[in-house]
């Protein structure tokens, strides 16, 4: 018997996601032929994503401590789920830019699609 019914998950989703008050842009890197060989270039891969953005806390920063992850500027990224976004991607978020290290792809309940993301300065 699981946790909890399709349908409830459903209506979590469907509560979680009247939250996601702002709007990303998710941009995947590639490679790009130039004159002088090859160079990085962000691509566009979907714009006007749903989110929620949000600093994470004290507990969250001690673990990354623990991880040698630096703490300064991570945040939690909420998306629905199903997201087409992935570890490297860069979002762009009310005029702030991310890189994303970390996604929940593999929570047992998933009400959002949640992208751990350091703050690019």
């Amino acid at each position: 018997m699981p946790l909890v019914s399709a349908t409830q998950l459903t209506a979590l989703r469907a509560v979680g996601n009247q939250g996601l008050d702002s709007s990303a842009v998710i941009m995947r890197q590639t490679q790009v032929e130039t004159a002088f060989g090859s160079e990085a270039s962000w691509v566009v891969v979907t714009s006007d994503v749903p989110c929620w953005v949000r600093a994470m806390g004290l507990a969250a920063s001690i673990i990354d401590i623990a991880m040698r992850e630096a703490i300064i500027g991570s945040f939690r990224i909420h998306f629905e789920v199903g997201t087409d976004i992935a570890k490297g991607d860069r979002v762009v978020v009310d005029g702030s830019t991310f890189d994303i290290i970390d996604l929940n792809h593999e929570n047992t309940l998933q009400i959002f699609t949640t992208a751990v993301g350091k703050k690019v300065e």
